[in-house]
């Protein structure tokens, strides 16, 4: 089965997921304060769904995890980045209530279930991986805490670079306080943003290089181009492609930077003293092999 195939019958199962998901969760929950569908979205959806599918098709033929421990790793990710730190976004300014978040958490969280088997379609290796990684992850604490503060800082940036254009929209709405919002960017939203950043990085039997593509794509396109190119009852058109421009861009530099900080090339003595270790972004050699 070519992958195309692959990625058509991923997309189509996470379409059947969503609908089956919200079906559920609708019918034991109710509908109250869920936000509608906008009218002419099903189109961007399906669009949306695609392009998610393909971004995790690409992170699945260049890993070097197999089976469901890959199906598993690429559910996380999907719903840490699109959805769970998203909705947590939302109810911290507002947009939803605590119970209403609670249920679309619920509801993505079936739905990512629901579709991971499929992610088995696309978990077939790509031969041209390479036997053993010139790179390997480097998660530390400082390097951790560094890539949570970069996340608050290039919030701030984006979000003050686009302030003019969704000012009035905002202004009704109120804002947090500015320690709890630097609270929720540093302790919570960034952090939750580097631990799925190392996952893509543990998973991947990729070059360094493309490592690093990997996440600020991942962080890009889950993030910001998949939900925010849907039609929404939260913001108007207007406002969303702002915030389309803004996310978009703002993930893709913090995912570069954090691919850059949480990956150390390897010199040659400690590529193979790695090696025999078994270390992450590397495979162990194995004597007479």
């Amino acid at each position: 089965m070519s992958l195309a195939v692959r990625v058509f019958l991923a997309t189509i199962a996470l379409l059947v997921a969503q609908i089956i998901a919200a079906g559920v969760v609708v019918a034991a929950f109710g509908s109250d304060g869920l936000p509608p569908a906008a009218p002419g979205s099903l189109p961007f959806q399906v669009a949306s769904s695609l392009i998610l599918v393909v971004v995790l098709a690409w992170l699945a033929q260049r890993a070097r995890w197999r089976g469901w421990r890959l199906a598993g790793a690429l559910a996380v990710v999907l719903y840490g980045i699109s959805i769970f730190n998203s909705v947590i976004e939302a109810v911290f300014f507002g947009f939803f209530t605590a119970r209403t978040g609670a249920v679309i958490l619920l509801m993505t969280a079936l739905s990512t279930a629901l579709f991971s088997p499929a992610l088995l379609l696309l978990a077939k290796r790509d031969p041209s991986l390479p036997a053993r990684s010139d790179w390997n992850l480097r998660l530390t604490v400082p390097r951790f805490a560094a890539g949570a503060a970069a996340y608050l800082v290039l919030y701030f940036i984006f979000g003050l670079a686009i302030f003019p254009f969704v000012a009035d929209f905002y202004a009704g709405l109120g804002t947090p306080p500015l320690t709890r919002v630097i609270g929720m960017g540093l302790l919570v939203r960034g952090p939750i943003f580097v631990a799925l950043a190392a996952l893509i990085i543990a998973m991947s039997g990729a070059g360094r290089r493309e490592t690093i593509l990997m996440v600020a794509v991942s962080m890009s396109v889950i993030g910001g181009v998949a939900p925010l190119m849907v039609p929404n009852s939260l913001f108007p058109d207007a406002v969303r492609w702002v915030h389309f421009i803004e996310v978009s861009s703002e993930n893709l530099l913090f995912g570069w930077i954090l691919g850059m900080l949480l990956t150390r090339r390897l010199s040659p003595l400690t590529d193979a003293r790695s090696a025999g270790e078994g270390a992450p972004g590397s495979v162990a050699s194995v004597p007479g092999s």
